[in-house]
């Protein structure tokens, strides 16, 4: 595991009160396909790292590394796993664990800890001897002072130490190696000799057979193959990057033929190649788990051409790689409850018990699972995609088996070829997609074990005009530099009006979304439209006010420089505890993908790209001197969790009038969900110009070590209130109206709160028109009102800086 510095712990208090929407969320996941739990044991107090097997005398033993140690854990029967002994070490989040004979070799980043030597021979009597090993000085090794992670060439009997620092005498001075160091184990497995050592750059972790290492450079992006015959000056045969340039872990298929490779990142794979010439490795296949953008791989195993894998918070996934140039998942345990992106959840695997068991090591809270696996063979869908009327191969045509397997997402090569599968039987429908070319469905059988081939010709999309006019609703005016954006699932394309308010384009056949806007008219959603032909008629009216859903760039400025600054886009989910601390959309009431959020975290924890310090984000200037009641409303995303949970931690809307600017709203509460603001009357705060502007600020302490995400979607500035504009109901305010039903006048009481400004009570007759009104000169007091109204039934209230009070009804008689 890379090295990841954790978020502070966060407030219980908060966690308690998100309990049920955890359990809710966590009940949309947990795949398990082909799996089945059988035991889980926490170690109370621990936190979790990998983990490794051992099997004597008839009995199977998991070794958990663990925050304090490493756990020796009875599993031979997998459903009532026992805890035998602790063996103490120095504290450390990074444990890794191997064994050779009866000895259990475990490195760790903890400092001065050397290489802990565990004989497991008396298993399972408690007693067993224990070593720290730290230095051979009489064979230059000085000091063995913190190791990340460790490899045994069995065949050989090797040990090979990576990363961490390592100290070797040389000449006069002392070197320090964070290569590999290499450990003669097979004379004495419990007292090691140095013979020799890598030294030209990182290695993070690797895998060593028959005197071959495979070492990634997690920070190259890289992994090199290099030939240590001789310890003492290695030889590296060849260098290749892997898909996302983060390499972390390698392992080689039984045959020796194909290398497997993870990537440590977000949105990682698990990639083949062919190894079967050192010198020049060729590239296969790769593979991601369902979550795809939100997965980040970590450890590879490979028992009968199936790699058993651990993926964080997907738990263990047994891919088939029996065809390496078409690797396929074929079952999967989510060993995490509940929603989490980033470094939680499975650390490591172990496959290699003679039960055929599978062990997981969790990381928080540190836990052990036992899981028995069913082992079963792909279907694999191969074949050439070609151009239908040219007969040319196609590259980057996707191909989706549209079923609700294990999803792998392929595509076809530079030389068309694509290969894809999944691990259910029977009949299913197959969509090939590339963008210029007619989606194409078909039907194929998929049988274990069997390559079913089918090549397709995609035909080409013919091209059709699109044209129109776009005009005010108000007038009739035409309107230039009015955006219109089209999209399709294949194609996105935006183009302008003229100075004649005309635009026109040429797009391929499909069914498309458009929307209209510019900045100072309304961004309207004109609708879905089939173009099978030239179309001349998608003209739109306007309305002349600002509105922005933000499926365009309209102009919005971004300042500050925090951590998670204002976005445009489709957030990324980031989840808390279970809880969404970050949307996965934009707010639900519009219908194009797009809003402003903080950050897009990807795959990383919420807290990884929660704001730290201050975002703006800042709207175009608006000329509003000729509106009457110019009138802003939002859809907004605001989480705030954990931590000290202070008062700084707040989304606030300023408005600037080009001479001042003001605080006109803020909000501290936190929600997992989008909501709408209330109605703000800019009159209320600022004299009205033609250079108005709206910032919304998003502040978070850093010291607080807390979660704050925003969102603002749906911008609405109109001349009166904003279509679903909604306001906060005071509560606390009093209003009393006497006698009920009415003769002549309505005699009123009311109390507000002592620092509410710009008061106004309002009668509405049935349909909600205003008939009668007057502003309060004081926070308290009585008044009459109703002089003149017709019999009827009226509402009664009082509205003031977007807060109402509760709505009374009355009858005149």
């Amino acid at each position: 595991m890379q090295n990841i510095k954790k978020k502070g712990p966060l407030s219980i208090l908060w966690f308690l009160s998100l309990i049920l929407l955890s359990t809710q969320l966590s009940a949309q996941v947990s795949p398990t396909v082909n799996m089945r739990l059988r035991s889980r044991l926490e170690f109370a107090g621990q936190d979790g790292s990998n983990i490794c097997g051992y099997a004597a005398n008839g009995r199977e033993y998991a070794l958990v590394g663990t925050s304090g140690g490493c756990m020796i854990v009875d599993v031979t029967n997998p459903d009532v796993p026992k805890l035998i002994r602790k063996i103490a070490a120095v504290k450390s989040d990074w444990r890794e664990i191997k064994v050779y004979r009866n000895f259990a070799y475990i490195s760790t980043e903890g400092s001065s800890q050397g290489l802990q030597i565990v004989d497991l021979s008396n298993l399972p009597d408690t007693t067993v001897r224990v070593k720290n090993f730290k230095s051979d000085s009489t064979r230059g090794l000085v000091d063995v002072f913190r190791t990340h992670a460790l490899h045994i060439d069995t065949a050989k009997g090797y040990c090979y130490l990576f990363g961490g620092v390592h100290r070797l005498s040389s000449g006069a001075s002392v070197v320090a190696v964070n290569g590999a160091i290499v450990l003669d184990i097979k004379t004495d497995p419990f007292n090691p000799r140095y013979v020799g050592s890598y030294r030209q750059k990182y290695i993070h972790d690797g895998y060593v057979e028959n005197d071959t290492l495979y070492a990634g450079h997690i920070n190259n992006g890289d992994f090199s193959i290099i030939d240590f015959r001789d310890k003492a000056n290695p030889i590296t045969l060849s260098t290749t990057r892997t898909p996302t340039a983060f390499t972390h872990n390698t392992w080689l298929t039984s045959d020796h033929k194909t290398l497997l490779s993870t990537d440590e990142t977000c949105a990682s794979y698990l990639a083949s190649y062919d190894v079967t010439n050192p010198q020049q490795p060729r590239f296969l296949d790769k593979i991601r788990t369902i979550s795809q953008e939100n997965a980040i791989i970590h450890n590879v195993h490979v028992v009968n051409d199936y790699a058993v894998t651990s993926w964080y918070t997907e738990g263990v996934v047994v891919t088939d790689v029996h065809r390496p140039q078409n690797i396929v998942h074929v079952g999967q345990y989510d060993s995490y409850e509940g929603l989490a992106t980033g470094f939680e959840g499975a650390w490591g695997v172990y496959p290699f018990l003679p039960s055929g068991n599978i062990i997981i090591s969790n990381i928080e809270p540190g836990e052990l699972l036992v899981v028995t696996p069913q082992y079963k063979r792909a279907c694999y869908l191969e074949g050439t995609i070609t151009d239908a009327t040219t007969s040319q191969v196609l590259s980057g045509a996707r191909v989706k088996i549209n079923s609700t397997d294990m999803d792998k997402r392929a595509e076809s090569a530079l030389s068309g070829a694509y290969a894809t599968g999944q691990v259910t039987t029977g009949n299913f429908t197959v969509t090939y997609s590339k963008k210029g070319y007619i989606s194409q469905t078909v039907t194929v059988n998929l049988a274990t074990a069997q390559v079913t081939t089918r090549n397709i010709a995609l035909t080409p999309m013919r091209i059709f005009s699109a044209s129109g006019t776009i005009t005010a609703a108000t007038d009739g005016a035409v309107l230039p530099n009015v955006k219109l954006f089209f999209k399709s699932e294949l194609e996105e394309l935006t183009v302008l009006t003229n100075a004649q308010g005309v635009f026109s384009t040429n797009l391929p056949e499909g069914e498309y979304s458009i929307y209209a806007g510019a900045w100072g008219v309304s961004s309207k959603f004109i609708g879905k439209r089939i173009i099978n032909s030239n179309v001349t008629n998608l003209s739109a009216q306007l309305q002349r006010n600002f509105q922005d859903d933000f499926w365009g760039d309209f102009g919005w400025q971004i300042a500050g420089n925090p951590t998670g600054a204002w976005t445009r886009g489709t957030p990324v989910s980031t989840v808390v505890n279970g809880v969404l601390s970050q949307s996965n959309n934009d707010s639900p009431s519009d219908n194009d993908g797009s809003c402003f959020f903080t950050g897009n975290p990807s795959c990383a924890s919420g807290g990884n790209n929660s704001v730290i310090g201050v975002t703006y984000l800042t709207s175009p200037t608006m000329k509003l001197k000729d509106f009457s009641d110019p009138q802003l409303s939002f859809n907004y995303w605001f989480f705030n969790g954990g931590g000290n949970m202070t008062a700084d931690d707040t989304l606030k809307v300023l408005l600037s009038n080009g001479l001042r600017e003001v605080e006109i709203w803020a909000i501290g509460q936190s929600a997992s969900a989008w909501r709408q603001s209330p109605a703000l009357k800019l009159k209320n705060y600022l004299p009205i110009t033609d250079s108005m502007a709206v910032t919304f600020k998003l502040a978070d302490s850093a010291p607080n070590l807390n979660i704050t995400e925003g969102g603002i979607d749906n911008f609405r500035l109109t001349d009166g209130p904003p279509p679903n504009a909604v306001q906060n109901i005071a509560h606390n305010w009093t209003l009393k109206a006497f006698p009920n039903p009415f003769n002549a006048a309505l005699n009123i009481d009311y109390q507000l709160d002592k620092n509410v400004k710009n008061a106004t009570i309002n009668v509405l007759n049935a349909l909600g028109q205003v008939v009668a009104a007057q502003k309060l000169l004081y926070t308290e007091g009585s008044l009459s009102v109703g002089l003149g109204l017709p019999t009827g039934v009226y509402f009664v209230k009082i509205e003031a800086e977007n807060r109402v009070s509760k709505v009374m009804r009355v009858v005149k008689q």
